[in-house]
């Protein structure tokens, strides 16, 4: 019997069967063919030759028998697995391709010339297409003609290079015309059957980028400085708010690296830097950095690194605020902060998978922070647990739902993460039963805050524009470009024109007669269209009454509704401009009155510079206006009184006192010394910042100079008159007590009275010719000093004693002299009166460069801080002295005598 080879190709069913059969019929002939041979030879035939050959033909039989009967076994078994095979390869290309028509994302496959061979489901209906209308037709038809040329070199690009990945973003345009921007990921594979192919999986991207656009307008019209950096602290993000801070322009700083690190602050920043890549830090952070223009500022920085998948952080975002603003900034930072932390949280999505009891099984998500508990503690808890029992149990009925009818459902919900109110929107879908495992949900959520955040934003921005529209202060009106008819109109502007509403809403403006005449509206809107907008412009517009107004109005160019609209926003100024008129008529007025006043007017600044001067002041000093204005009151002011004005005019300044009075002497341009007397008031002047302060100034120097002749007057009297009646009455006072006991002594003293008496007369006369005739007569000053000493001696009180340095006379003036004599007078007549002394000492004498008069007493004494009630004597000690610029010393103590020194500096 001939070996039949086994075929290297896998059997089918059929082939099996076949040799199944002949084996079955094989065996009933091998069985047959046994049987035969034992009745021939029978149990007890001896063995022979033939017989051996027989038997041994049998056994060949038999194995070949039984091997064919294994092999078939083989085969029905390989048959079963394979069948098996490709039960299950058939189920997971059913399975494969329900999900490639329904995932949600958009498949093509296509040639390299961009012709469409596949396309899902879910990616024709997103086109609103059928798959049937997009395949086999160029791909170009679901794209703009203006990106044709481009998708030919993406298509080329790929083609070029197999097994490569190319992402691009581009919008597509839908069967009715609508467009959706993709995310779309390409890449040239070779097909089996189709040759080289273009798979690309597409993404709709067209909310992202709607969100990315908006948290860029965020971000650039933020009241906050916000920078981003990558990990290089390279500017990749500079908003309007930055430049206001820092001082560079957006321009000047991307790519770039900042140089606003205060020198010596180097190593510290680094060290922050490397901390903030790795995670280590947290806000607020202060720091100090420089601007453009090299001023330090003092900052709080508000950190958020991004992580990249090494773990360092590759982006990094700091909110800015300059300290000094910090309060009136601290709302608007914390809205900010929020609203951005809400739309970075927005792109990552949550995902969770339930039981029928609303059990959470799996939680997948790249952000726990958006977890209401952490991943390790949600898993096993049920709704109920997370949300509470009322919200819970409505999140667990929608569960249930899809899992009845296997529909899939959209549900809105809000949810307070670390006490922030968040809003998110989840999908649920059926996750089929497999096996012994229960039908599931899953449950995709993302987080819509920034959404909802924006929509109340602007629901709350058309409220407020509706309210500021209608309750405007300013008349505000929109009428149509072409036509000027009014489209709307609030009430400021009603009240102003006098019209109601009905009156003038659809009505042109020409037809209202707001314009005085045709070319003024011409000539008004031909300027806005050249310049699209105007800006604070004064024309002039009639009432209702035919009242004309002056106003000073800003239009813009709009479109509402596709209509080209001017948008005018006015003020009515006529009150003002006849405002104006008056006080343009006032002030001319006042500055007449002022250059023509009688007494001196000037102006200053905080810095003490004159901003103007009338007339009369600038004859008063004698300088002409161009040479004071601008300059400070330091040209004219006498310096010995210039300390006590400075102090007087800051206190001013700073508000400790509203006003002031103060008699000072100023210096004219000749060099003549004046006395004037000031009176000083803070003012405000329009369009100047600060403090000002307004000067009446008087000349006083006649009034000053007459009452330092009373003054002298006074003294003269006092240290020459009646201190030479004293010595008069001393004499008399002496005859008097000796009279009973010696009438020469007595008569003695009555001479010396005399005598004083007609040298008093004497002095009379001369003190009456000094007061007509003005200059101290020449004296003998060692003569009229020792006239002085013996006028305070008699019989029992003995005279001082004198000690004068011959070469002090010749460096004493006349002026000197006089006023050392009436010092010397009142000194003794003092000691004699009140110092019951038995002793006193006159001396004149030369130290260095001054002359030292000193006149002392061993007497009683007296304690010089002591408030003395009556006298005039120790004052007019200290006018004299100072009137001729000598140091006065008085030295007393009770019981230990009295001494005053005279010191004359500057002597030669």
């Amino acid at each position: 019997m001939l070996k039949r080879p086994l075929s290297t190709s896998s059997p089918s069913s059929v082939e099996i069967e076949s040799l199944k059969t002949q084996l079955v019929r094989l065996r009933q002939l091998f069985d047959h063919a046994t049987r035969a041979n034992a009745r021939s030879n029978g149990p007890a035939a001896p063995f022979s030759e033939a017989h051996g050959t027989e038997n041994s033909l049998l056994t060949e039989v038999r194995t070949i028998v039984e091997t064919m009967q294994r092999t078939v076994d083989d085969l029905e078994h390989a048959l079963r697995k394979r069948e098996r095979t490709e039960e299950a390869l058939r189920e997971s290309e059913q399975q494969f391709q329900f999900l490639y028509d329904n995932n949600p994302s958009m498949y093509f496959i296509l040639s390299p010339d961009g012709i469409v061979l596949s396309v899902n489901t879910y990616g024709a209906e997103q086109l609103g297409y059928r798959r049937d209308e997009l395949v086999r037709k160029s791909v170009l038809t679901v794209f703009e003609s203006g990106d044709h040329e481009t998708i030919h070199r993406q298509l080329k690009t790929c083609s070029s290079h197999p097994g490569d990945t190319f992402e691009w973003e581009i919008r597509k345009v839908r069967k009715n015309g609508s467009r959706l921007w993709v995310h779309e990921r390409a890449r040239a594979a070779v097909d089996p059957h189709r040759g080289l192919v273009i798979m690309v999986v597409c993404e709709n991207v067209t909310e992202h980028r709607h969100t990315t656009q908006l948290l860029s307008t965020l971000v650039r019209e933020s009241p906050l400085p916000l920078v981003s950096l990558d990990e290089n602290a390279r500017i990749t993000t500079w908003n309007q708010a930055a430049t206001r801070l820092f001082g560079w322009t957006e321009e000047e700083v991307l790519g770039r690296e900042l140089p606003y690190i205060p020198n010596g602050e180097e190593a510290a920043a680094s060290v922050l830097w490397e901390q903030g890549l790795l995670g280590d830090i947290t806000g607020p952070i202060e720091l100090r950095r420089c601007r453009k223009d090299g001023s330090i500022l003092d900052l709080l920085l508000w950190p958020v690194f991004v992580p990249a998948e090494s773990g360092r952080s590759s982006t990094a975002v700091g909110l800015y605020v300059d300290q000094s603003d910090l309060k009136r900034a601290e709302a608007a930072q914390v809205k900010s902060e929020a609203r951005l932390r809400s739309f970075l949280d927005a792109l990552d999505d949550l995902a969770f998978e339930f039981d029928e009891t609303g059990t959470y099984l799996n939680v997948w998500t790249k952000n726990e922070a958006m977890l209401a508990l952490p991943r390790r503690d949600i898993i096993g808890k049920a709704l109920t647990d997370v949300f509470g029992v009322e919200q819970g149990g409505a999140h667990l009925e929608v569960i249930r739902q899809v899992l009845d009818t296997g529909e899939t459902r959209a549900i809105e919900y809000d949810l307070a993460i670390s006490g922030y109110r968040h809003y998110f929107s989840a999908v649920l879908s059926r996750i089929p039963a497999a096996g012994l495992v229960k039908a599931t949900v899953a449950c995709v959520v993302r987080d819509i805050t920034a959404r909802k955040e924006v929509e109340e934003a602007l629901r709350t921005s058309e409220e407020r524009f509706s309210k500021a529209f209608r309750m405007s202060p300013h008349p505000i009106i929109v009428t149509e470009l072409d036509t000027g008819r009014c489209v709307e109109i609030n009430e400021a502007s009603l009240r102003l024109f006098g019209y109601r509403r009905d009156e003038v809403v659809g009505q042109t403006t020409l037809n209202l007669g707001l314009w005085p005449t045709l070319s003024s509206r011409a000539d008004f809107l031909k300027r806005l269209v050249a310049a699209g907008s105007l800006r604070n412009q004064e024309m002039d517009f009639y009432t209702k009454e035919r009242s004309l107004r002056r106003c000073l109005v800003s239009s813009e160019l709009i479109e509402l509704n596709g209509v080209k609209c001017v948008v005018t926003v006015g003020s009515d100024i006529t009150e003002q401009k006849r405002a104006e008129e008056a006080l343009r008529v006032s002030e001319a007025r006042l500055q007449r009155f002022v250059e023509e006043a009688p007494v001196g007017l000037v102006i200053l600044d905080n810095k003490q510079r004159l901003l103007s001067a009338n007339r009369a002041f600038c004859d008063l000093t004698g300088y002409p206006e161009s040479e004071v204005v601008g300059h400070s009151y330091h040209l004219y002011i006498h310096p010995d009184d210039l300390p006590k004005n400075v102090a007087l005019t800051d206190e001013l300044y700073h508000g400790m006192r509203s006003e002031y009075a103060l008699e000072k002497r100023y210096i004219k341009k000749t060099g003549e010394t004046i006395w004037v007397s000031v009176r000083a008031t803070g003012v405000d002047m329009p369009n100047h910042p600060g403090p000002l302060l307004l000067a009446v100034v008087q000349d006083i120097t006649e009034r000053k100079q007459a009452s330092e002749s009373r003054e002298r007057l006074s003294q003269d009297l006092h240290d020459n008159i009646l201190q030479s009646l004293y010595a008069v009455g001393m004499q008399l006072e002496a005859g008097k007590l000796v009279a009973g006991q010696s009438i020469r002594r007595s008569k003695t003293y009555m001479t010396q009275a005399i005598d004083q008496l007609n040298q008093l007369v004497t002095d009379v006369r001369t003190f009456i010719a000094l007061l007509k005739q003005g200059p101290s007569p020449s004296m003998n000053f060692r003569q009229a000093l020792r006239q002085i000493v013996d006028s305070f001696s008699s019989n029992d009180r003995k005279a001082a004693d004198l000690a004068v340095e011959d070469r002090v006379i010749e460096a004493i003036s006349p002026v000197q002299a006089e006023q050392l004599l009436n010092i010397a007078r009142e000194a003794l007549s003092n000691s004699v009166r009140h110092g019951q002394a038995a002793n006193r000492q006159v001396s004149l004498r030369r130290e260095s460069n001054s002359v030292v008069m000193q006149i002392s007493d061993d007497g009683i004494g007296f304690d010089p801080k002591r408030k003395r009630i009556h006298g005039h004597g120790l004052m007019n000690i200290a006018a004299r002295a100072k009137n001729i610029r000598a140091r006065l010393v008085l030295e007393s103590a009770p019981g230990r005598g009295t001494c005053i020194t005279v010191e004359l500096p500057g002597v030669e």
